[in-house]
């Protein structure tokens, strides 16, 4: 069992090992986004798991706060949220496109307009929506790289049915 009493003092190995198995059997919020300083890229796997068997925007937008510290940490987060950007499963593909909204101005702007333009196009509610936020959250930091998107992928921005 993880000890949530955890002292800092401890050695961060044995918080890791503690770390690991919660993981497995937390996935409610707030055990988890205390803990993300002990969530690794090796981890990821696991977070997928709950994204495809707990779908719904609730659940997948807490998940990629998480993902998006490991990404902040670990490079490896790069090719794979670009990899899951070109998934089926809708959620895995939320969770591309959100995964760095909590990076408040140390968003990777290339990344997320690979990841974007991958999901544009798509009729999927969940998909817009999250296009919608990530680009209205991007304004707030960089407002002319959201400006210049809009401009260059409008025609693919605008929707069949209307």
């Amino acid at each position: 069992m993880f000890n949530l009493a955890y002292n800092k003092a401890d050695e961060p190995s044995k918080a890791r090992e503690e770390a690991k198995e919660p993981l497995v059997g937390i996935w409610a919020g707030v055990p988890l986004l205390a803990l993300k300083q002990y969530v690794f890229f090796d981890d990821i796997p696991k977070i997928e798991t709950y994204i495809t068997t707990k779908s719904w925007w609730d659940t997948v937008d807490f998940l990629c706060k998480v993902i998006g510290d490991v990404g902040l940490r670990d490079t490896g987060v790069r090719p794979l949220m670009l990899e899951w950007s070109k998934r089926e499963n809708i959620w895995i593909k939320r969770a591309a496109i959100e995964h760095q909204l909590a990076s408040k101005g140390k968003n990777d702007t290339e990344l997320l307009e690979q990841i974007i333009v991958n999901c544009l196009g798509s009729n999927e509610f969940f998909i817009n929506k999250a296009i919608g936020w990530a680009l209205r959250e991007n304004s707030k930091t960089n407002p002319q790289w959201v400006r210049d998107f809009i401009e260059k992928h409008k025609g693919q921005m605008l929707s069949s049915d209307t």
